[in-house]
């Protein structure tokens, strides 16, 4: 998980594609909708379909998503 350019998370339990259920997409919440959250706000989330280099999410982070190819 990056924030800001900057590695803040890592976790590797789960490797391999997403899969997609056609079920909601949750950030910062867990299945159950009475977990607790996430204490803050999200502005912005990009989701790419190949693995990033810091380097690369540095220099992508501040362009419009608009014809950025893979997001």
């Amino acid at each position: 998980l990056y924030v800001n350019g900057n590695l803040v998370a890592s976790d590797n339990s789960h490797p391999g594609e997403i899969v997609r259920t056609g079920g909601e997409l949750r950030i910062a919440r867990g299945r159950d909708l009475l977990e607790e959250g996430y204490d803050g706000y999200i502005e912005e989330v990009r989701l790419w379909n190949f693995p990033r280099t810091r380097a690369k999410i540095r220099s992508t982070m501040s362009l419009a998503v608009r014809g950025v190819p893979g997001l």
